[in-house]
């Protein structure tokens, strides 16, 4: 799928250029690169102890190459060329997470369609609110934290925005998530409604699918998630509140809930999760700011809830570098998976943009 996703952008581009000879206008493509480097140092007590006491990691490293054809259609790849993984799967794994055509037409300017392999809207507006992403999985919201959104997936998106402040998305997706083995054909369809003003941030997102090859009545995959930021000064908060209802098999099988499992059932059946954060930070000057946060989610029942206290502090030094400290303690629900009930790291992260 990702081959045909080349060819298919490196025909396009290659037929626009020659309807641009043709035509004798004078189409000079813009190419832009931007890039961004994630890492931390890390020292943990975790529940396993294959990754050890230390660690050195990248929470992301990644090039985004766009290709501007003209005003109208522009080419957008997104490469990942590592990340934080569990200790289960292949680490320093360059893919193609995003490849997408975006036209804009002039004469609806309010407009904006989005076709291939894309990049949910929700992703796209996370770093506005969350100031913590360099972290790693855990300083993320908490439908990334959890792979309850997928980073890339085929399909169509579509952009309203009429004004600055308030901005309309909807789409419909394949629901395969960009996975390396194709699944069969599938469907999820979302919406997505998105305010900022100047002291003032609401997001909300639904979205409803299915997942393929399982029971049909334990095949439904559906999502709510609300974000909620207010300025009173220097000091910020921040609410996020999520909803899922999934089959207990798609849970697993994808390593959902930092791989949770579900054992105990005799039969797979589904699963309600419900979970919130609540953040307050506090700007010590113009530069540099403090965070607290508590986030927790229950996939099912108590028995399997996850609860986080976290802790940060960071430093912009410019546009393109932001560093801090980061310290996390995670309690686990007696019954998520395998593992022990607690796990403490504190990691040093760096973020540079290019």
């Amino acid at each position: 799928m990702k081959h045909f996703i080349f060819v298919l952008f490196f025909t396009f581009f290659i037929r626009s250029n020659l309807m641009a000879e043709t035509s004798k206008l004078d189409l000079k493509p813009e190419f832009q690169i931007g890039a961004e480097a994630n890492f931390f140092l890390e020292l943990a007590h975790s529940p396993s102890s294959v990754q050890g006491q230390s660690r050195f990691d990248f929470a992301l490293l990644q090039i985004s190459p766009e290709i501007k054809v003209d005003e109208k259609v522009a080419l957008y790849f997104r490469f990942v060329l590592a990340e934080e993984r569990s200790t289960s799967e292949k680490n320093y794994l360059t893919e193609l997470q995003n490849a997408f055509i975006r036209y804009r037409d002039l004469n609806h300017e309010y407009w904006i369609h989005e076709l291939g392999l894309i990049r949910s809207a929700w992703h796209n507006v996370e770093t506005e609110i969350h100031d913590l992403d360099f972290f790693g999985d855990p300083g993320r919201s908490l439908a990334r934290r959890y792979g309850l959104v997928a980073e890339g997936d085929l399909g169509y998106q579509g952009h309203y925005k009429k004004n600055d402040k308030r901005s309309w998305v909807f789409g419909i997706t394949n629901g395969e998530e960009n996975k390396e083995n194709e699944k069969g054909p599938n469907k999820e369809v979302f919406v997505g409604h998105f305010f900022q003003q100047q002291d003032l941030i609401i997001r909300i997102w639904g979205s409803a699918g299915r997942v393929d090859r399982i029971d049909t009545e334990l095949s439904d995959k559906q999502r709510i998630f609300l974000a909620f930021q207010k300025r009173f000064g220097r000091s910020t908060l921040g609410v996020e509140g999520v909803y899922a209802k999934d089959s207990s098999l798609d849970l697993e099988a994808n390593g959902r809930f930092e791989g949770i499992t579900f054992t105990e059932l005799l039969q797979p059946r589904e699963i309600n999760t419900s979970g919130y954060r609540l953040d307050l930070g506090y700007d010590l000057s113009s530069t540099q700011k403090v965070i607290l946060r508590f986030d927790e989610i229950r996939p099912g029942s108590n028995s399997k809830k996850l609860q986080s206290f976290e802790t940060a502090w960071i430093k912009k030094e410019s546009s393109n570098l932001i560093w801090g400290l980061f310290i996390e303690k995670t309690e686990f629900g007696a019954q998520h998976s395998s593992q022990s009930r607690q796990r403490e790291r504190a990691r040093l992260g760096i973020e540079i943009v290019f």
